[in-house]
């Protein structure tokens, strides 16, 4: 017995040590991660068209917002007031959120301590991997608050659901019912394809719920309304309709076309080991409702992607929702693989992913490391200028050559991203050259 309490020690010790090296890891690169585009504009009013110095400028600002830009007003509420502090403080909550988003995909797996620990492994490494914007959508400010925060927010409105679905062991006090009604509202209103594509997941495991136990379960339903409440909220804003494609069957079909490339081109190594995976748990008589539960997480980030067929733009950190859910499926499947016997596929693939992490790690963190140096240069030439009584500068864009940095790039004078650019360091006008300009 002594033996197995220290085994249950250390396996422990390793989950904590997991949860301390993201924490600290996405700390540092979030606080070495520079500003880039949004986060310029974003520290300015949309109301005044000035710098934003308290919390109650931020309410106007996202009023003329949802008119202008889009409905997202309570990420990019957020994104107006981390603005305000030092960028210490994005980047220590950011850390937190990236734990805490471990820890509720933790609870879709049944597995315990060193196995569990090793799922979790995976996941985080495939994340780093097969995301084809990761900077953009964990480290970069504004990108973070609409992609990975959402991430966070959705798992914590499916959380429930989720225990229902798995009849895991726990107590439906008033009061938590009460706010996570609340909050599901917030959750339905973050992200377009996003909470959708969790709204969907949510539903089907309530229907799942009610047919098994052939009682309504209230509670849950006031959620999933209250989370619709919030995706109408969020898809009403006036601004919305001018980020829809045109209900044209050319343009929808070329849009297709291209999110089928672009899935081909990131999504295939990630859909391949899904359907192997699933192949094996289907084979080896894994138990139905975790196997239903994973093609749900499956289809609804298929869904998520297909939702851009439909939208006015698609770019890669579109994929966040995607990849994230394609993972954590994955991973449900080699949690019920390793129930059944199956402890050998989970040892190779930590082994195949904690090889290529190691690389792209080491090129991220060297890629992060020279965009924050390429900043400081920035910085350095503009504070020279202000120091001169100059006007006006150049600045040379950046262009990262791994997808863990963002970003800097200015265009003509006349270019929202250039006047916001000035604007934020009191500039009057800021021109932008490719590196190999002289």
């Amino acid at each position: 017995m002594s033996g197995q309490r220290e085994y249950d020690r250390i396996t422990d010790r390793m989950v904590w040590l997991l949860s301390a090296a993201v924490f600290i890891t996405i700390f540092v690169l979030t606080v070495m991660t520079p500003k880039y585009a949004d986060d310029f504009a974003y520290s300015f009013s949309f109301a005044t068209d000035q710098r934003i110095r308290s919390v109650a400028e931020i309410f106007p600002s996202m009023a003329v917002h949802r008119v202008l830009l889009n409905g997202r007003v309570i990420p990019h509420f957020l994104v107006q007031l981390f603005l305000i502090f030092p960028k210490g403080v994005f980047s220590l909550l950011n850390a937190l959120q990236v734990v805490l988003l471990i820890f509720l995909s933790s609870r879709c797996l049944q597995s315990e301590r060193k196995t569990k620990c090793l799922i979790l492994l995976c996941g985080i490494f495939a994340i780093w991997v097969f995301s084809p914007s990761f900077g953009e959508n964990y480290l970069w400010l504004d990108g973070a608050v609409n992609y990975s925060w959402a991430l966070t927010v959705q798992m914590l409105f499916l959380t429930p659901y989720i225990s229902a679905w798995f009849e895991m062991p726990g107590e439906r006090k008033p009061l938590f019912a009460a706010v996570h009604v609340l909050f599901s509202f917030a959750a339905g209103a973050w992200s377009e394809n996003g909470s959708l594509a969790f709204l969907f997941v949510a539903s089907c495991l309530f229907l799942g719920v009610w047919k098994r136990e052939k009682k309504l379960p209230v509670w849950l339903l006031l959620g999933i309304c209250s989370a619709v409440a919030g995706y109408i909220y969020l898809m009403t804003a006036p601004a919305t309709a001018g980020r829809s494609a045109t209900m044209n069957y050319a343009i929808l079909i070329e849009n297709a076309q291209l999110v089928l490339k672009e899935l081909v081109s990131h999504m295939m190594i990630l859909y391949l080991t899904f359907a192997v995976l699933l192949a094996l748990t289907l084979a080896g008589k894994g138990r139905r409702n975790r196997i239903i539960f994973a093609i749900l997480l499956f289809v609804a980030g298929l869904g998520a992607l297909a939702s851009f067929v439909f939208a006015a733009y698609f770019v890669e950190r579109h994929f966040s929702c995607t990849v994230f859910l394609t993972v954590l499926s994955c991973s449900v499947l080699l949690d019920e693989l390793v129930r059944l016997k199956k402890e050998k596929l989970l040892y190779v693939l930590t082994g195949i992913l904690a090889a290529v992490f190691l690389f792209c790690f080491t090129r991220g963190a060297v890629d992060i490391l020279v965009a924050e140096r390429k900043e400081a240069e920035r910085e350095q030439i503009i504070h020279e200028a202000i120091m001169n009584g100059e006007r006006s500068v150049t600045l040379t864009n950046y262009f990262p050559s791994t997808v863990y940095a963002v970003p800097f790039i200015l265009d003509a004078p006349d270019n929202w991203v250039n006047g916001a650019v000035a604007s934020y360091y009191g500039l009057d006008t800021v021109y932008g050259r490719n590196p190999d300009e002289s």
